[in-house]
C-alpha cells in the first residue's frame, strides 16, 4: 500500500506516509511508547488528527494500518475512547481485525522481534503466551482484544478477518483489501514489493538457529543466511517450525475455546466467523527433528566463512 500511495490516492483512497516506515505505527506511538525512531515531531494524536481535518469532510476513504493499535500491555495500550472520538468526524468508520491461528502469529512474532534483538527462548515463549494470552504486548487472546476495542468503538464497526481465508482469496490479502476498500483496482495494476511478498519472515528454523547460536548477541543476516542454507542443505524445502509438536498442541489447548467464544460474540454483529486453522504438512521440520547433521552443516559453514 505505501509503494502504491499516489495510485491508490487516485482510486480515492489515501494510504499516508507518516514518519520513517511504510505502516502507521507513528501514529499509535504517545501510547504504546514506542523507540524513537517510530514517533513523529508533532506526536502521534496530532498527526492523526491531522489526517482527519484533511480527509474527513471529503469523498475519499483514509486507510490507517499498523499492528501497534492492538497492544495489549498495560502500559503500551492505546486509548481506544480518545481513538474513536479522533475519527468521529468521518461518516463510516469500520476497524478491521486480521488475525492468524495464535502458534502462527506467535511464529511471526518470534521471527519478527529476531531481526533487532535476541528474543525469549521458545520454551518460555510458549509458557508466557500461555498464561498472559500475549506476546510482545501484542494481543494472542482475541476476545481481550475485541473486549478492549469495545471500550472505544460500537461492535458493529468491528470486524474481525481470518487471515489465511483472506490471503486465499483472488490477489491474497492486498487483493482482499482493494476489494473491501471498492478502490476498484487488482492486485495486477499495483507495484508488487518482493514478488507480492512483502515483510516476508525469513526460514523460521534458520532464524532459530542463528538466534542459538549468537546468543546472548542479536543474529546477524548473515548469520541467518548461513543457517537457513545449512537447514536447505540438509532438508531441501520442506517447510520448518521453530515449536515442537507438543508446543503447538499446547497453544492450540490454550486459546481454542476463546477463540470459539469470540467466534460466538462476533456472530451477532458480523455473522459467521471462523480463525482458519493453519496447517503443517507431514513433512514440516520442526525443532524437534533439528539433529547433529544440520548443526555439522552450520559447523562446517562457519569454519569456511570465518576460519
Amino acid at each position: 500500500m505505501h509503494a502504491n500511495a499516489a495510485l491508490l490516492r487516485d482510486a480515492g483512497v489515501i494510504y499516508p506516509s507518516i514518519g520513517r516506515h511504510s505502516g502507521h505505527h507513528a501514529l499509535v506511538a504517545d501510547w504504546a511508547k514506542l523507540a524513537r525512531n517510530f514517533h513523529v515531531p508533532e506526536g502521534g494524536e496530532a498527526a492523526l488528527r491531522a489526517l482527519v481535518k484533511d480527509h474527513a469532510d471529503s469523498d475519499r476513504t483514509l486507510f490507517l494500518s499498523s499492528e501497534e493499535f492492538s497492544r495489549g500491555h498495560p502500559d503500551g495500550r492505546t486509548d481506544m475512547a480518545l481513538l474513536s472520538e479522533i475519527v468521529s468526524a468521518f461518516s463510516e468508520v469500520e476497524v478491521l481485525v486480521v488475525v492468524k491461528e495464535q502458534w502462527h502469529l506467535l511464529q511471526s512474532i518470534y521471527l519478527e522481534v529476531s531481526k533487532s534483538r535476541q528474543p525469549m527462548r521458545l520454551p518460555e515463549l510458549v509458557e508466557h503466551a500461555c498464561d498472559t494470552g500475549m506476546a510482545s504486548g501484542l494481543w494472542l487472546d482475541y476476545g481481550k482484544l475485541f473486549d478492549h476495542l469495545l471500550t472505544g468503538f460500537a461492535a458493529e464497526q468491528i470486524r474481525f478477518v481470518d487471515y489465511r481465508s483472506a490471503s486465499s482469496q483472488p490477489g491474497g490479502i492486498v487483493g482482499f483489501f482493494l476489494r473491501h476498500l471498492s478502490a476498484g483496482l487488482d492486485v495486477a495494476d499495483l507495484e508488487l514489493i518482493n514478488d507480492g511478498r512483502s515483510n516476508a519472515s525469513p526460514l523460521a528454523l534458520g532464524s532459530w538457529a542463528a538466534n542459538a547460536i549468537a546468543a546472548p548477541d542479536t543474529a546477524t543476516k548473515s548469520l541467518v543466511n548461513m543457517a537457513s542454507g545449512a537447514y536447505t542443505a540438509e532438508f531441501g524445502e520442506r517447510p520448518s517450525c521453530i515449536f515442537t509438536r507438543a508446543e503447538i498442541n499446547a497453544i492450540r489447548k490454550r486459546f481454542d475455546a476463546s477463540n470459539e467464544r469470540l467466534a460466538q460474540r462476533l456472530e451477532k454483529t458480523q455473522g459467521t466467523f471462523r480463525l482458519s486453522a493453519s496447517p503443517l504438512s507431514k513433512d514440516t521440520v520442526h525443532r524437534e527433528d533439528i539433529g547433529p547433521g544440520f548443526w555439522l552443516r552450520c559447523s562446517r559453514r562457519l569454519h569456511h566463512k570465518w576460519a
